[in-house]
C-alpha cells in the first residue's frame, strides 16, 4: 500500500518519478479475488494462470478491461493491459 500513498505524493512524484501525481486509485478494484498465491501459483505457469483468471473475473463481472501483474524476481516485474471484446 506504501505504492498507492507514494503515487499521490506529489514531492515523491516529482522528484522520483519526473511526474505529476497519478491520483488515488480505487483499491476495491485492485486483486479482487487475492494475488498469485491466492489463486493457485503453478511453477512456472503463474502468468498465464493469472492472465486467464482476469478474464475470467472480468466476464464474471462484466467488465471489459483489467490489468494482470506478475513479480518476476530479482526486482523485475510484469504486467498486462487487457481489454475484452
Amino acid at each position: 500500500m506504501g505504492c498507492l500513498r507514494a503515487w499521490n505524493d506529489v514531492d515523491y512524484c516529482r522528484n522520483e518519478l519526473q511526474s505529476d501525481p497519478w491520483g488515488v486509485l480505487d483499491e476495491e478494484k485492485m486483486n479482487v479475488d487475492g494475488g498469485a498465491i491466492a489463486i493457485g501459483h503453478p511453477v512456472g505457469a503463474s502468468g498465464a494462470r493469472i492472465v486467464l483468471h482476469l478474464l475470467h473475473a472480468l466476464k464474471a463481472r462484466g467488465k471489459q478491461r483489467g490489468m494482470a501483474t506478475i513479480c518476476i524476481g530479482g526486482g523485475l516485474g510484469g504486467a498486462m493491459l487487457v481489454e475484452t471484446c
